[in-house]
């Protein structure tokens, strides 16, 4: 009787003594689970957005812009220059730094710190093709008219007068809207009159008149070799354009002599 009762007294301490070890072995990984950050609006929005297919890429795009994040600018040009990429391993994503040499090296897609170097083998490139890189180009868009720096935004603007299309225009007329900086504004405008000419419009072709910005003064000699109304309207647009530059030179001669 006493045997068997030291023998229940022994596995229960056995017992006891496993379940301390499982918890000493268990409870440090769940702690550190525990202290992981969750993921943010935006970091998740990218998930979803590298898992979209078809039509689910532009909304997926539209969702992650929407976020404000900072970080979406660098994500996109990296999308967009083939160097966003997940480490297969462990699905951590990261963005190249350069993709010469055996070894390339990276960082956290998430945090901007360095996370290394890999093979091309240890990688999975999320690539863009031209109808992929279309959406990617017209979301940094979006994402670079909305820089707090109206200098940056200038900058862009300048690189965006006479090159507009179908594409982007819906974007740059709400933006032009809701812009607070006056050359932003002109710049604007005076892209979008560009490109309501260059489709024969008469009252863009009117609004360009006396402009000296060499596609401003392109889009009207090309209208001004068609026929009808905008073309009428282009050869005066033309006319008070080469007033203007002659009024100019006069100035610049009467000034330096």
């Amino acid at each position: 009787m006493q045997t068997s009762l030291a023998g229940r007294r022994v596995s229960r301490t056995r017992a006891m003594q496993i379940w301390m070890l499982l918890a000493l072995w268990i409870s440090p990984s769940l702690w550190a689970d525990s202290q992981k950050p969750a993921a943010s609006e935006a970091e998740q929005a990218l998930h979803a957005l590298l898992s979209a297919r078809g039509s689910q890429v532009a909304a997926q795009l539209d969702t992650l812009v929407a976020t404000g994040d900072p970080r979406v600018r660098t994500w996109l040009e990296a999308w967009a220059d083939n160097r966003l990429a997940r480490v297969r391993k462990t699905g951590q994503l990261v963005i190249l730094t350069r993709t010469k040499g055996r070894e390339w090296p990276v960082t956290d897609a998430l945090t901007g710190e360095d996370a290394g170097q890999y093979t091309r083998r240890d990688l999975k490139r999320f690539r863009s093709n031209s109808r992929l890189r279309k959406h990617i180009d017209a979301a940094l868009l979006g994402v670079r008219l909305k820089a707090e720096d109206p200098a940056e935004r200038l900058d862009l603007t300048n690189n965006l007068v006479g090159k507009l299309n179908a594409d982007n225009l819906p974007l740059i007329k709400a933006h032009l809207e809701s812009e607070s900086n006056r050359e932003v504004r002109e710049r604007l405008t005076l892209a979008l009159n560009i490109y309501r000419a260059s489709k024969g419009e008469p009252d863009a072709i009117e609004a360009l008149s006396g402009a000296l910005h060499p596609a401003a003064r392109a889009v009207l000699t090309q209208q001004a070799a068609g026929k009808g109304a905008s073309a009428r309207a282009a050869t005066q647009a033309l006319a008070a354009t080469e007033q203007k530059l002659k009024l100019s030179r006069t100035a610049e001669t009467l000034y330096f002599g």
